[in-house]
């Protein structure tokens, strides 16, 4: 499950990122070469609350980050691509055991 925002144009970015032919430029770009989109889920909100949504819905359903720092980069969130599990494999890590911001991402 990857976690994002668009301050503006959401229609044309989503249309955008369910294409499949597109020059590759946003890491979720790369992602979606390999991954396909199951399903979309707006919310409506502040910027500022996509970094609650993203560490809210990795805690209450026990998802894992599955690479640290993919979608993050301008934020202290350890990821925002989740790991949900795939036909009843176990993600590389609980969420519970990481939920604190990193300090930086050197």
């Amino acid at each position: 499950m990857y976690t994002g925002r668009a301050s503006r144009n959401l229609r044309s970015r989503l249309e955008r990122h369910l294409r499949a032919e597109k020059a590759l430029r946003w890491h979720i770009d790369y992602l979606l070469k390999w991954a396909k989109v199951q399903e979309v889920r707006i919310f409506s909100g502040r910027a500022a609350e996509e970094c609650g949504i993203n560490l809210e819905t990795a805690r209450s359903n026990g998802y894992a980050f599955l690479v640290p720092g993919f979608g993050s980069s301008d934020c202290a969130c350890p990821a925002h691509l989740l790991w949900t599990g795939n036909n009843g494999h176990d993600g590389p890590r609980a969420a519970e055991e990481d939920m604190s911001p990193q300090e930086s991402r050197d």
